[in-house]
């Protein structure tokens, strides 16, 4: 079979690079333990170390002599140095060392080193004092079969012309042909062999140790593979194991989980159960105290005030067209220190401080019958069939229709947000719209159950936006929440002071009480007047005082505005003025 090429790749510089020096091996030398360095980086790392061990694998060596010369060199790595400088040549067009001319070098002698071209290796090969010179071709070196046969001679350190060629087996050491008359004679110590006949023999035995040793491998190899196949099985089933573990936990916390939750909405439900009446008992207490409290302060303050009657503080206007004047004052409003008033037939709003003075007026076209003042100062009146809104002095710059929806809109109310809400008497119904004029909700009917009403009146809202409403010829009031859900209602008619007689007026203040007035009645007989009063409750309906003149009587009051310092403020259209009263 034709050898096979040697590859440029064999010639790795890693291979033949010292791992001490980390340079091309000079003079390797292998140790005990088979790893290879080079003659001087041994004997330095042998000074240093105090003694020679292999820098790789720290294995301590025996040294035959007293340096490192003793060390074998390592034959197959000196012919691949040897390969080298034969490619390096090659391919760099090196001179013949022997000759100092340009032809090709084809060869080099093991023994002299030179490196030689085509014709010096014939004239070397002829030379009687070279012939015995082995000389390595580049076609040895790169025929695999050829090999073996490029190991370098080696001479004896002694005798340094000669090659040694015999092996003294006491010794264990390869001498040359002048040791065996000299040092190493033929005797009881030495036993100087040729060393083809003693390869001969270690060949033998080495083929015999090649064979086990081959025998060990596949035993080895077959006990990896089992190995390998034990950790492949152990790995496989500590997975399905560990998958297995997982899984049952996973449902294990899922079920635990569940119980968690299930446990816990059952306390909650528990806790709902538990605290519920405690709850409503509590706000009801609340709601007392509060009650209790706010009538305690009232009927305090009445006590320390000396009030023969209950006349108003103040009254202002009369029945004309000037300012200060006014035609049907229907309904007002306070904000801050301002008093709001729609005079009706002068088809005006006029503006007034809180102790009567005139500050400005402005036209709203049309009669207005209620008016309302919402948080940023918008002025917001029902004027006619439209709901007006106006700047804080009164320049118009909306306007909403409500012939869509209502007959004969009367009161209206703002809340914080915007929304606008109109009763409408003749339907006997509320609505509620948006800021931009959408109707939102509309309740009522006449009726006396929960949201109905007959003659449904004026309307206001307290702090939290509920929408409080007078349902006139019901006496009574009702209670929604912002969005016009029905909460309760409270009155009934009657003559007793806590009782209602035609509720029209509707305020509420910051401490939650509600002030309503009253139009009464005229008697059929001798034309007595009756109930047209004040009232004050709470917003649970808890009736806390009414406020009626012994004096200036009140002839028809519409609509009522409260100040934050305890007083009110009634519109009165038939007798055409404002009267102030304090209430707490």
């Amino acid at each position: 079979m034709a050898a096979a090429s040697l590859p440029l790749e064999e010639f790795d510089e890693k291979f033949l690079t010292c791992p001490v020096c980390e340079d091309i091996y000079d003079d390797p030398r292998v140790l005990s333990c088979l790893h290879t360095f080079c003659a001087r980086c041994l004997e330095k790392w042998r000074r240093e170390k105090g003694q020679l061990t292999c820098p790789t694998c720290r294995h301590q060596v025996t040294l035959q002599g007293t340096d490192v010369s003793s060390l074998p060199p390592n034959f197959f790595i000196n012919i691949l140095l040897d390969f080298r400088a034969l490619h390096d040549s090659e391919e760099a067009h090196t001179q013949c060392q022997m000759c100092e001319s340009d032809a090709k070098v084809e060869g080099r002698c093991a023994d002299c080193g030179f490196l030689l071209c085509k014709n010096c290796i014939t004239a070397h090969n002829k030379t009687p004092a070279l012939k015995d010179h082995y000389i390595i071709t580049l076609h040895d070196l790169k025929n695999p079969s050829s090999r073996p046969k490029c190991s370098r001679a080696m001479y004896c350190p002694r005798h340094t012309d000669q090659r040694m060629t015999f092996y003294c087996q006491p010794c264990a050491k390869l001498v040359c042909r002048d040791c065996t008359i000299t040092e190493h004679r033929p005797g009881p110590s030495h036993n100087p062999q040729e060393v083809s006949k003693i390869a001969q023999k270690y060949k033998a035995e080495l083929k015999t140790l090649v064979e086990k040793t081959k025998d060990t491998d596949d035993t080895l190899k077959r006990v990896k593979e089992t190995v390998g196949q034990e950790l492949t099985n152990i790995t496989a089933n500590c997975q399905t194991v560990r998958k297995e573990i997982e899984e049952h936990f996973a449902q294990m916390r899922a079920k635990l989980d569940e119980e968690e939750r299930k446990v816990t909405q059952k306390l909650d439900t528990m806790e709902k159960i538990q605290k519920k009446p405690l709850q409503k008992e509590e706000k009801e207490l609340e709601e007392n105290i509060k009650s209790t409290e706010d009538g305690l302060k009232f009927s305090t303050d009445i006590l320390a005030r000396d009030v023969g009657s209950n006349n108003p503080v103040l009254r202002f206007g009369q029945k004309g067209s000037q300012q200060g004047q006014f035609k049907t004052p229907i309904d007002l409003a306070v904000k801050g220190d301002r008093l709001y008033v729609a005079d009706t037939h002068n088809t005006r709003v006029q503006v007034f401080d809180l102790t009567g003075n005139f500050c400005y007026s402005f036209s709203t076209t049309r009669n207005p019958a209620s008016i309302a003042v919402n948080t940023d100062g918008t002025i917001v009146v029902k004027s006619g069939d439209e709901v007006k809104k106006f700047s804080p002095l009164g320049k118009l710059f909306h306007k909403l229709s409500l012939d869509e929806y209502c007959t004969k809109p009367y009161g209206l109310a703002v809340q914080r947000g915007g929304r606008v809400v109109v009763a409408d008497p003749e339907k006997h119904s509320i609505f509620l719209f948006e800021t931009d004029g959408t109707l939102v909700k509309e309740i009522g009917g006449q009726g006396k159950g929960n949201g109905q009403f007959h003659g449904v009146c004026f309307i206001c809202m307290d702090q939290a936006d509920n929408i409080i409403v007078s349902d006139r010829l019901n006496h009574r009031v009702h209670v929604f929440d912002k969005n016009l859900n029905f909460q309760h209602k409270f009155g009934k008619w009657g003559e007793k002071p806590q009782d209602m007689m035609g509720p029209t007026g509707v305020s509420a203040d910051s401490r939650g009480n509600v002030v309503l007035t009253n139009i009464g009645k005229t008697s059929d007989v001798g034309g007595v007047e009756h109930g047209k009063k004040l009232q004050v409750f709470r917003l649970d309906g808890t009736w806390v005082a009414t406020i009626s003149s012994d004096g200036d009587k009140l002839k028809r009051p519409h609509g009522v505005a409260v100040t934050e310092d305890g007083h009110v403020f009634v519109a009165d259209p038939e007798d055409h003025c404002i009267r102030k009263y304090r209430y707490m």
